[in-house]
């Protein structure tokens, strides 16, 4: 028992930072899919011109370049920019 206590107050830290990139990055989902399901909102809409604005710098810079991204929410991005040039 006094082994596993241990182990568990050694692990406490790191997995507080490790669960604090795990919320980073899942906020940077969330705002992919935002992005997404705002820029599908619009085409269905019929509108022509789209403006998106994000507190993510990451993302809009992302989205602004024509790098090839391998992250985790790669394939969401690729359908904005696709949407983006659907436009």
């Amino acid at each position: 028992m006094t082994l596993v206590w241990v182990l568990l107050l050694w692990l406490g830290p790191a997995h507080s930072v490790l669960n604090m990139e795990a919320e980073a990055c899942r906020a940077g989902l969330m705002e992919a899919e935002a992005c997404r399901a705002g820029l599908l909102l619009g085409i269905h809409q019929g509108w022509y011109e789209i403006d998106i604005e994000s507190d993510s710098a990451i993302l809009i810079a992302v989205l602004n370049s024509s790098k090839k991204d391998f992250s985790e929410v790669s394939r969401i991005l690729d359908d904005c920019k696709n949407y983006f040039n659907a436009l």
